[in-house]
């Protein structure tokens, strides 16, 4: 052997060893020198770009060169096309990743799980129904891939029709493709439509099988906090420790349980230790930010985060959080500047375009406002609190009559947000449709949702009624 193959021999194995020990700075190094001595060795290009995105985070730009590498010296290689088209997604270059999902459909390299990304980013850019349509094809064709039952599933319980998404879990068990990830969205269908105790002896079923997936353990200890029951939560988290398969979100579960066990010292202790260690995980950050920022303590909650911008653990949550410090600080304009740059990001968090519209409706910057959630909508980033802010800028500036379209096709969609109960109940009692009102009320409590706002209006309306039943009439 030559002294070239010697070295390249020697760097193969280093690299193998390293991937093998999970030791990715490392590994990345070897693989750059790899690459540089053999450009067109596509697999290494395709091993390099995996191990920047682990190191660094999917999308980033240095792993998508080396994936388009990889694919434009072998486009036939399925993993080569996978990764290129997560890695192009994940760059938000949605256009680009479905252009190359479309050219491996028309070179016959095309399988069920680059139609389930498809799926995906067509939801992702606003084209839900498109995506749906997919996914139901594959599933009417048979298809055994889990991921399509999984997102259809979801789609369907996201859009309130509970009955169809366990139409598609039915399909899902028939066919023989449930997994964990199925049965979790199963137990979630049936907690949102009321039979959380069917959900609840789902995951435990799962739990005292021995299940190694922490997702059950998660789920059902959040569940059972919720109910108060917190020894029985702190149990399951206990379980999960026995069987080493604690997350962050378990260990974040368990310091809110500690908290309201009365045992706030142990809660604190166990998110800082992960903080101190130098946790990547922004679940740590997140807690202790917000512990802070509820105590008034708003310096510190900015040190927490200034911790996990160092350790590289920031995600949108944090930085939705960060920008709530700003606000109780009194620094809107930093907290605005924020949300803006995530937002001109195409982030999808629907919490930035909808504190911004807010922020600029204040400032009677309407039209701006509604075109910040008109981009919000472009980018899948609405929730039902999204259509709420909506309407109330729609409303402010005299738009009353949309506003009451939009708020009656999201009552009628079977949405759980009292506020949009509570706005239309009122537009309505100031037109003097007081019957009209009170039917969008009692689909409010039909739906399960009355609150203390919707409570009042009840209340006011029916008050209104009677004035207007005994007001005398005018000669």
């Amino acid at each position: 052997m030559n002294r070239s193959g010697w070295l390249d021999a020697y760097l193969e194995k280093k690299s193998e060893q390293l991937s093998f020990s999970k030791k990715d700075h490392e590994n990345m190094a070897v693989l750059r020198l790899i690459v540089k001595i053999k450009p067109d060795s596509h697999k290494h290009h395709r091993f390099l770009g995996e191990v920047i995105e682990r190191v660094y985070g999917r999308g980033c730009s240095e792993a998508l060169q080396h994936h388009e590498k990889a694919y434009s010296l072998n486009s036939s290689f399925p993993a080569y096309i996978n990764n290129l088209v997560r890695c192009l997604d994940y760059s938000n270059k949605h256009d680009d990743a479905l252009a190359l999902i479309d050219k491996a459909e028309e070179n016959g390299v095309i399988n069920d799980h680059l139609y389930s990304v498809k799926a995906g980013i067509l939801q992702k850019i606003g084209r839900s129904e498109e995506a749906s349509i997919l996914r139901m094809k594959k599933i009417e064709a048979g298809s055994k891939h889990a991921a399509f039952y999984n997102e259809q599933a979801l789609y369907f319980s996201e859009n309130n029709l509970n009955d169809a998404a366990l139409t598609i879990i039915d399909k899902a068990q028939k066919k023989g493709v449930m997994d964990d990830h199925l049965n979790l969205v199963m137990a979630g269908i049936l907690q949102k439509i009321g039979r959380g105790d069917e959900a609840s002896n789902l995951r435990l079923d799962k739990i005292n099988s021995g299940s190694r997936n922490g997702s059950y353990y998660n789920e059902e200890a959040i569940y059972l906090y919720n109910k108060k029951d917190y020894d029985a939560a702190f149990n399951i988290v206990a379980k999960a420790e026995n069987y080493r398969i604690m997350s962050s979100h378990l260990y974040s579960v368990k310091a809110r349980i500690l908290q309201k066990m009365g045992r706030r010292e142990e809660a604190f202790k166990l998110s800082q230790e992960k903080i101190e260690s130098g946790s990547r995980d922004a679940v740590y950050y997140n807690d202790q930010a917000l512990y802070f920022s509820q105590k008034g303590q708003n310096h510190d909650a900015l040190e927490i985060i200034k911790k996990a911008e160092v350790n590289g653990a920031m995600n949108d949550h944090l930085y939705s959080v960060k920008t709530e410090v700003f606000q109780k600080m009194g620094k809107y304009d930093e907290a605005s500047k924020l949300r803006l740059l995530k937002i001109e990001s195409g982030s999808t968090e629907p919490i930035f375009y909808n504190a911004e519209a807010l922020h600029l409706s204040k400032k009677n910057h309407n039209e701006n406002a509604l075109e910040i959630i008109n981009r919000a909508e472009k980018n899948g980033a609405v929730n039902d609190y999204s259509y709420s802010v909506k309407t109330g800028i729609l409303q402010k500036i005299g738009r009353g009559e949309e506003a009451s379209k939009l708020r009656l096709e999201r009552i009628e969609s079977g949405s759980k947000n009292p506020a949009l109960y509570t706005e239309e109940a009122f537009y309505l009692s100031k037109k003097n449709l007081y019957s009209d009102a009170l039917r969008i009320i009692t689909e409010a409590e039909k739906n399960g949702i009355m609150n203390y706002h919707l409570k009042t209006a009840k209340a006011k309306i029916i008050q209104m009624m009677k004035r207007e039943v005994k007001a005398p009439e005018r000669e």
